[in-house]
C-alpha cells in the first residue's frame, strides 16, 4: 500500500491514518520536550501529584505539570497508532523500521523521565531525557518520508545539508576554545557537550533559514545551486520549518543545562545572521561581509559565557579577532565566485570595486587582524606560547595576502582562502594550549 503514496495515487484510509499518526506523534513529543523544559524551569516536577497519578490542584506549576503530561500520553496514542498501522497494513521495512524505532524510543524516555522524577537526579542525568525525546520525535518524522517512497537516507542527508555541517564545524570549535580559555580553565564535559549540542542547533537553524532566504538566488550560483532547495530536495516552506523547529529546540541545552547569558548570545547570533547579515545587507551593500561578520563572531563569546557564566573585556577580544578575520577570508572566496554574486546581483566587494581593491582590503584588513591578535598577551590575556605562534601564524597569513595582491591568480587567491580557514583554527588552538601550558 505504501506504493500508492509513491505514485502519487490517493492513499488508503490505512496508509492516511500512518501518515498523520506519525506526524501528530512528531509533533506532540515536540511539545512534550518544550513543556518539559517549562516544568524543570518552573520546577513543578510533581506539581501535579506523584507520578503518573495526577491530583490537579490548579496552581500555575499543577497547569504546568498537566500540559507536560498530556503531551506525554497524546504522543504515546499517536506513536503506537503509528507502529500498529506500520505492521498491521503490511508497509515497507523503513516505514516499519522508524515507526518502531519512535515507540522504543518514546518508552525508553518515559522510564527514563520517571526515574528522573522519583531520583530527582541532576541536570547532567535529565538532559538524556530530552534527548532520548529528540531522537523519537526524529525518528516519527521520517515514517511520512518512507511512505511517500523517498530514501529516508537521502532526505536526512538533505536536512543535515540544510545546517552546513562543514561550516558550524568551525563555529563550534571556536565556541569550544572559548569555553577553554575563561580564567576557569577546563569546563566538566557535560557542559561542553551541551554547549556543543545547543550551537550546533542554533547555528543550523540560522543556516536552514538563510537557506530558505536565498532559495531564490541559490540557483543562479553554481556554488549554491546543489544545496536541498534549489535541487528540489527540500522545499522552501519545509527548510523555513526546519530553521524556526532548530532555533526552538536549540535554547533547551542552553537554558536547561549551560547558563542564561550563553543562550541571549545564541539568540543574538541567529538574529544577527539571518535578519541583519541576510535580510538587511547582503543584497544592499558592499559592506554585507565587514558588518555582518558579527555573527561570526559570536561562537567565542558563547563559549566564554558557557565556560565562565559571563563576559568580560578578554572575551571582547576574541570577538573582534574573528570580526577582522571574517572579510579577508570570505573576500577571498568571492573573489573566485565574483561572476555568480554578479549574476544574483549581490553586490559583494569584488563585484562592486573589482578585484584589485578588494586585494588591497584583503592586506588592510589584515593588518588590523595581526594586531588585534598580537595584543593578547600585553594585554595579559594570554602567555608568551601564544605570542609567538600568533605572530608565526599571522606572518604567513600576510604573506599570502600579500601573494594574491601581487598575483592575483585563481592558486595565489584558493591559496590564502584555504589557509584563512587553517588559521583561525590553530590560533585557537595555540590559546587553548597556552592557557593550559600557563595557567
Amino acid at each position: 500500500m505504501n506504493q500508492e503514496i509513491a505514485a502519487g495515487r490517493p492513499a488508503s484510509t490505512g496508509m492516511r491514518v500512518l501518515a498523520w499518526s506519525a506526524m501528530a506523534a512528531a509533533v506532540l513529543v515536540l511539545a512534550a520536550l518544550a513543556s518539559g523544559v517549562a516544568v524543570r524551569l518552573s520546577g513543578a516536577g510533581l506539581a501535579c501529584g506523584t507520578w503518573p497519578a495526577c491530583e490537579f490542584t490548579g496552581t500555575p506549576g499543577a497547569w504546568i505539570d498537566l500540559t507536560h503530561r498530556m503531551a506525554v500520553v497524546g504522543a504515546g496514542v499517536a506513536l503506537v497508532t503509528a507502529a500498529a498501522a506500520a505492521w498491521l497494513l503490511r508497509a515497507s521495512a523503513d516505514v516499519k523500521r522508524f515507526a518502531t524505532m519512535a515507540l522504543a524510543f518514546a518508552g525508553a524516555d518515559v522510564l527514563l523521565g520517571a526515574v528522573l522524577v522519583w531520583a530527582k537526579l541532576p541536570p547532567a542525568d535529565v538532559g538524556m531525557h530530552a534527548l532520548f525525546g529528540l531522537l523519537c520525535a526524529m525518528s516519527a518524522a521520517a515514517v511520512p518520508a518512507a511512505l511517500r517512497g523517498a530514501a529516508v537516507s537521502e532526505t536526512l542527508a538533505a536536512y543535515v545539508a540544510l545546517t552546513k555541517p562543514r561550516v558550524i564545524s568551525l563555529l563550534l570549535f571556536t565556541t569550544l576554545a572559548g569555553m577553554f580559555i575563561t580564567p576557569r580553565g577546563a569546563p566538566p564535559w557535560y557542559l561542553v557537550i551541551w554547549t556543543m549540542l545547543g550551537g550546533y542547533l542554533m547555528a543550523g537553524a540560522a543556516n536552514a533559514v538563510n537557506m530558505w532566504y536565498d532559495s531564490d538566488i541559490d540557483d543562479k550560483m553554481g556554488r549554491t545551486k546543489l544545496r536541498p532547495i534549489p535541487s528540489g530536495r527540500v522545499t522552501p516552506r519545509r527548510a523555513l520549518v526546519f530553521g524556526l523547529t532548530l532555533f526552538a529546540l536549540s535554547l533547551a541545552p542552553f537554558v536547561l543545562f549551560v547558563n542564561v547569558t550563553a543562550a541571549a548570545l545564541a539568540v543574538v547570533g541567529f538574529i544577527y545572521y539571518t535578519v541583519i547579515y541576510t535580510h538587511w545587507l547582503k543584497r544592499s551593500t558592499w559592506q554585507n561581509i565587514v558588518i555582518g561578520g558579527g555573527a561570526g563572531a559570536i561562537p567565542p563569546l558563547i563559549g566564554w559565557a558557557a565556560g565562565s557564566g559571563s563576559l568580560s573585556w578578554a572575551a571582547g577580544m576574541l570577538f573582534l579577532i574573528v570580526f577582522y578575520w571574517t572579510p579577508p577570508h570570505f573576500w577571498a572566496l568571492a573573489l573566485m565566485k565574483r561572476r555568480d554574486y554578479a549574476a544574483a546581483g549581490v553586490p559583494m566587494l569584488p563585484v562592486v570595486a573589482g578585484e584589485a581593491e578588494t586585494s588591497r582590503q584583503i592586506v588592510i584588513y589584515t593588518f588590523g587582524m595581526l594586531a588585534l591578535t598580537l595584543a593578547l598577551t600585553p594585554m595579559g590575556i594570554m602567555g608568551w606560547i601564544y605570542l609567538a605562534c600568533a605572530a608565526a601564524l599571522g606572518g604567513l597569513f600576510l604573506y599570502y595576502a600579500w601573494r594574491a595582491l601581487r598575483d592575483a591568480t585563481p592558486k595565489a587567491i584558493w591559496g590564502l582562502y584555504g589557509y584563512s580557514l587553517l588559521y583561525l583554527a590553530l590560533l585557537f588552538v595555540v590559546m587553548m594550549i597556552d592557557r593550559l601550558v600557563l595557567a
